[in-house]
């Protein structure tokens, strides 16, 4: 993480390790700009996702996450997982 991330940042990528079922992913990029940019690396599973492709599949899992956070409203933009 850059030295000058915000608190609010640090807390967001924290709560979505936890939320992704990792918390203690393998890695964590951390932008800061226009619009601020958590990319998560790991064993992730996103149980509040709802299922898969399948109705009644399991929910969406992968090893790559991002989440885009408007800095203003501290809001999530978007996110994906892959």
């Amino acid at each position: 993480m850059p030295a000058k991330t915000p608190q609010w940042v640090i807390r967001a990528a924290r709560r979505m390790a936890a939320a992704l079922e990792d918390p203690h992913p393998d890695r964590v990029k951390i932008r800061v700009g226009r619009v601020a940019v958590i990319e998560m690396w790991g064993d992730l599973k996103c149980g509040l996702c709802g299922t898969g492709p399948a109705p009644g599949g399991p929910p969406p899992q992968g090893w790559y996450a991002v989440t885009r956070l408007n800095p203003q409203t501290h809001s999530e933009i978007s996110f994906s997982i892959s």
